[in-house]
């Protein structure tokens, strides 16, 4: 999905970026963009180092936080360091005010992107409010929801909100139509195309697979997740998360008349986004789907 030479002149001219749709992947496009545009010196090319680590969200000047916990909650430890954490409770590498308290150190600005804004607990919130009406002079914000009415409404006050249209369902295209879910949006650079393919190859050669093969096709979606975390730059967790997001929209349609394998891997999904282990997850996810 691309933004307009227009829209992106508009948007980046502000320091704090609202962006609200019905497709997560799409918000998330929008924000690389954002985020290249901003802080690339020489205008977005796409080949300087800047933009080439902005693409993997592995740029030193950007910091990129998703909810996370079985709550699946952005927390205050996203926003500012905290004295202690509980036992269980596991918390971003960096937070919003450490990330700010210098300038960047090779792009033009330094960017903060906070996906599914709409997650934002309580504190969390009131922390995030202090450092949008105070911010340092180098940075530049981009939030994203997929519930623009969760959004509190003093933090909407001081973002400019964007409305992201689904993109275009490209018909002809399995791996969009399937993986696409409900709005047919799926965020493939080509790079990343051919692992989507074979997990979608694997996932048509189960439909005949016998039930003993279920760890064999487990350890093929943990290598397929291994690749798209080293290829895309996504965390281990977050590369894990995706291929269950895609397996689940894919089951619904592969087995429509056994909704309750949908549903398993559906909720496979949220458990890996709730910080429990990728590898038993996907042997169970399986076992079920072979039963």
């Amino acid at each position: 999905m691309n933004l307009s030479g227009f829209e992106l002149a508009r948007l980046s001219a502000c320091h704090a970026i609202l962006c609200h749709g019905a497709s997560l992947s799409d918000l998330e496009a929008i924000a690389v963009e954002l985020a290249q545009e901003w802080m690339c010196v020489n205008g977005r090319c796409g080949e300087c180092p800047v933009c080439r680590t902005v693409l993997g969200e592995r740029a030193v000047d950007l910091a990129v936080f998703r909810p996370w916990g079985k709550a699946h909650l952005l927390k205050i430890s996203a926003l500012r360091p905290v004295n202690a954490t509980p036992p269980d409770e596991e918390r971003p590498p960096n937070n919003v005010s450490s990330f700010l308290r210098t300038p960047p150190l090779m792009a033009a600005t330094k960017v903060v992107v906070l996906h599914e804004a709409d997650r934002l607990n309580k504190e969390a919130a009131n922390a995030l409010l202090k450092i949008l009406e105070e911010p340092p002079g180098f940075a530049k914000f981009v939030l994203t929801t997929t519930s623009l009415g969760q959004i509190v409404s003093t933090i909407r006050s001081r973002c400019l909100p964007f409305s992201v249209a689904p993109s275009k369902i490209d018909e002809s295209d399995p791996l969009v139509t399937v993986f696409g879910g409900k709005t047919g949006s799926l965020y493939m650079p080509d790079d990343l195309r051919p692992i989507y393919q074979e997990l979608y190859e694997e996932a048509l050669s189960s439909t005949d697979a016998p039930r003993g093969g279920a760890l064999a096709f487990a350890e093929k979606s943990r290598s397929i997740a291994e690749k798209l975390s080293k290829t895309s730059g996504m965390t281990s967790r977050s590369a894990n998360a995706e291929v269950l997001r895609c397996l689940a929209f894919w089951a619904v349609k592969a087995h429509a008349r056994s909704p309750g394998k949908s549903q398993y891997v559906v909720d496979a999904h949220k458990m890996v986004l709730g910080m429990v282990n990728p590898g038993c997850v996907f042997d169970s996810v399986w076992s079920t789907i072979l039963a």
